[in-house]
């Protein structure tokens, strides 16, 4: 039971900060035309809309990552007897799984259903199982490399049924989504480590590399390890040929946590206490990262104070949801279609102006003003 108390802790605290960061959060561009595709996760994102509004839909997201979190635990006590909850922290702290956590785009969505997948297949569910793996064809174009693995994993372990029915879904997979192969060789391999490097945090991507690698050749290999190699390997071979959508293997990646604690766990308990100095080390500059990452992100829009709005890694999620509000609190509820960001700005009720328009644009003296973490923006319509 303490563990659970544990995990409620954590869950709890994660979940206070994700709505603390959904304050902040404008919807940008990139989540408007999710919202408006035909995929899962735009009808998940519609629905999370009508339901929460417009200012709260990302707490449908938080709501499948709190699912995720007991998934996690729930698969982890497979790898650990316990201390399963430093698997959920870990995995909170991790960068992807925040963005994920808040942002309208798949990463969630598949987190949840791979999860899903993984827990049913672990506790021996198979009818709920094969129900699952077929309705997931649906889920997103992302999935084809979890049948991959499924078709490796099925390989090994003999399973027949599952090779040919994950190699069925594969290809159903690419009659409805499609999937480009073609390319020639150029250098995306390295821009494709960077990006696994910054969602990870750097050195826990190195533990990821070396977890992987180590279990390959000495360790028990599961399902879990399958979906998380092969989405790695497939990733780095398609960037020897062309630029890969990252976003489509980076939530099978962070799924690899507990394996990569369970594995530091069981190496460092095997030690004798004298000679434990490395693991320290390398657990300490791990979690020192995975942290300072962590509140890097969270605190990030507090590094206008510092840098311009241009500069900003985040500057597309911020800003806009205010910029409507002040200019309702002035009474000027049409602008000029030509303003940055309009479509963003219409959705949180600015309508288009026909006659006479003027375009809003930022400036040093302007009537529009409003603060955002006690950092003032102006803003002139001319």
């Amino acid at each position: 039971m303490k563990e659970m108390y544990k995990l409620s802790l954590v869950l709890v605290i994660d979940v206070l900060v994700l709505i603390w960061l959904n304050s902040s959060l404008s919807i940008s561009i990139y989540e408007l035309n999710e919202l408006k595709t035909k995929s899962l996760n735009g009808f998940y994102a519609s629905f999370a809309k009508d339901i929460f509004g417009e200012y709260y839909m990302r707490f449908a997201y938080i709501f499948l990552h709190i699912l995720s979190n007991i998934l996690l635990y729930k698969i982890s006590l497979k790898y650990l007897k316990k201390e399963n909850y430093l698997i959920n922290i870990i995995f909170n702290l991790t960068p992807g799984v925040l963005a994920s956590a808040l942002l309208i785009n798949p990463a969630g969505l598949i987190i949840f259903i791979s999860l899903l997948l993984i827990y049913l297949e672990s506790f021996k569910q198979k009818y709920a199982f094969y129900i699952a793996l077929v309705l997931s064809v649906f889920v997103d174009k992302a999935m084809l490399s979890f049948y991959v693995a499924c078709m490796i994993y099925a390989y090994f372990k003999r399973f027949n049924l599952l090779f040919f029915l994950s190699f069925l879904l594969f290809l159903i997979g690419i009659a409805i989504n499609g999937y480009d192969f073609s390319g020639r060789p150029r250098g995306y391999f390295l821009d494709s480590l960077a990006i696994m490097a910054a969602v990870f945090s750097p050195p826990l991507f190195l533990y990821f590399f070396y977890t992987i690698y180590y279990t390959a050749f000495k360790g028990k290999k599961d399902l879990l390890f399958f979906v998380s190699a092969s989405a790695f390997i497939i990733c780095l071979l398609l960037s020897f040929r062309q630029k890969p959508d990252i976003a489509e293997f980076l939530p099978f990646l962070v799924l690899s946590i507990p394996l990569i604690v369970s594995h530091f766990l069981n190496s460092f308990k095997v030690h004798l206490p004298q000679f434990r100095a490395k693991h320290k080390s390398i657990l300490y500059f791990v979690m020192v990262s995975l942290i300072f990452s962590y509140l890097f992100v969270v605190f990030s829009p507090f590094l206008y104070h510092f840098i311009s709005y241009d500069e900003h890694f985040a500057k597309n999620y911020h800003l806009n949801k205010e910029i409507a509000k002040a200019l309702k609190d002035k009474g000027i509820e049409r602008i000029s279609r030509n303003t940055n960001d309009f479509r963003v700005l219409e959705f949180y009720g600015i309508n288009p102006c026909y006659y006479d328009c003027k375009v809003l644009v930022p400036c040093d003296d302007g009537v529009i003003k409003f603060k955002f973490f006690m950092k003032e923006f102006q803003y002139c319509l001319r």
